[in-house]
């Protein structure tokens, strides 16, 4: 594609995103270890994180791709779920 379609999904992509989405203000999901390292509660993986990231954008990640080596990608990679518990 070029950058000239890239330009116009990314402004019609743009215009479907849902104003107003939100995390819950002075939420804390989880817990870590005293020192910080290891989640001990609700241990949430990145693919997760961009998920709910992509969902508070208004992009559906399972549909979010990109193209290398003449293959598509998805950020979140075949995993990821969104989480439910910290939208508001």
């Amino acid at each position: 594609a070029t950058r000239e379609a890239v330009r116009e999904l990314l402004v019609v992509e743009a215009e479907q995103v849902e104003h107003g989405g939100g995390v819950k203000g002075g939420t804390v999901y989880g817990a870590t270890d005293e020192f910080g390292f290891r989640a001990q509660e609700n241990p949430v993986h990145v693919h997760d994180l961009h998920a709910t990231m992509l969902h508070l954008l208004g992009f559906d990640h399972e549909k979010l791709t990109y193209r290398f080596a003449g293959r598509d990608f998805r950020l979140t990679d075949v995993h990821g779920r969104v989480i439910p518990e910290v939208i508001a």
